[in-house]
């Protein structure tokens, strides 16, 4: 892997929100929700914060990875190079399916809603990028069917372009960029929902 510059945007300016979850189930009810919107808004905000961390990990091996690359070959051959190419493969595979996995909560929540409002131009961002998260998701779901039937060219597992700007497997590549503008949304739409869990009910 030859990467010069990450290309991977920071997202590290976003809040933890487990905090805010943790005390708006300590002080709020959520009666203003369903049952089941109060477990949806649950499974939501962790989940968002998984592909947080997930994504900021796989990062943090892609800098140590350019940090590596920086070192003389004289340093390398005395101390070893350390290769993270399976670290931000783990890391980027967890984040891609914590973020599937919000899409999928975030159609069952609007087929069941009652008090949990979902913004019509934030839904319409994030459904920009569902395809994208969907197919290559899907290709590393079933890579192994893939080989089998031999329709795989390309990387059989995911690992970054060699511009450092887009996760790739097989033929199929996401932009980092919209990745992480993916989450960001995710984020907004998870604060949006535990304000809807603290709402009061009127009498």
């Amino acid at each position: 892997m030859f990467i010069r510059t990450c290309r991977m945007p920071d997202i590290s300016d976003l809040d933890p929100m487990i905090p805010n979850l943790m005390t708006s189930l300590m002080t709020s009810s959520g009666k203003s929700l369903t049952e089941n919107e109060q477990k949806f808004v649950r499974v939501f905000v962790r989940l968002v914060e998984k592909a947080k961390s997930e994504y900021m990990q796989a990062r943090e091996y892609v800098l140590a990875d350019i940090k590596e690359e920086q070192r003389t070959p004289e340093e390398m051959s005395r101390d070893g190079r350390p290769l993270y190419l399976i670290d931000i493969t783990n890391h980027m595979e967890n984040c891609l399916n914590a973020v599937h996995r919000l899409y999928k909560l975030l159609d069952a929540a609007k087929s069941k809603r009652k008090g949990l409002q979902i913004d019509r131009l934030l839904r319409r961002k994030l459904n920009a990028y569902y395809g994208s998260v969907k197919k290559i998701r899907g290709i590393v779901e079933h890579i192994e069917n893939k080989i089998q039937a031999g329709w795989v060219s390309g990387p059989v597992m995911l690992v970054l372009s060699d511009d450092g700007e887009k996760v790739t497997i097989a033929d199929y590549s996401l932009r980092l960029c919209d990745l992480a503008k993916i989450i960001r949304e995710f984020q907004k739409l998870a604060i949006q929902w535990l304000d809807d869990f603290c709402k009061k009910v009127d009498k």
